[in-house]
């Protein structure tokens, strides 16, 4: 099996330890129907009322499949939105990356309407 502990995207208290049956998830032969049966067993963890379609390490990069995860990994899972930074380093950092695409703010040219 595999061991992940999990926690609600934006959520700070104690992640939850889930335990994985990969050899029962493995018999599919399917890497995708693996990943949704994980995110299943997310919600069903988290007694989420919507369903888990999406998950991250806990510094926001996207898990996209199985070979991704390390076990023992933190993740965070959410119901379709992006990823929400928890403490103010991680926030900051992607203030930053966003920041970098625009090098230079262009004002407003207020003086074109005369």
């Amino acid at each position: 099996g595999m061991t992940l502990h999990v926690r609600a995207n934006g959520e700070t208290g104690a992640a939850q330890t889930l335990h994985f049956n990969l050899r029962e998830a493995a018999r599919t032969n399917d890497a995708s129907v693996m990943f949704a049966m994980l995110l299943q067993e997310c919600t069903r963890l988290l007694a989420s009322p919507l369903p888990f379609k999406r998950m991250f390490l806990d510094k926001g990069t996207e898990i996209r499949r199985f070979a991704d995860l390390t076990p023992d990994a933190t993740v965070c899972v959410s119901t379709g939105e992006a990823f929400i930074p928890t403490d103010v380093i991680t926030a900051l950092h992607m203030l930053w990356s966003l920041r970098k695409d625009k090098t230079t703010y262009e004002y407003p040219s207020w003086k074109t309407h005369h």
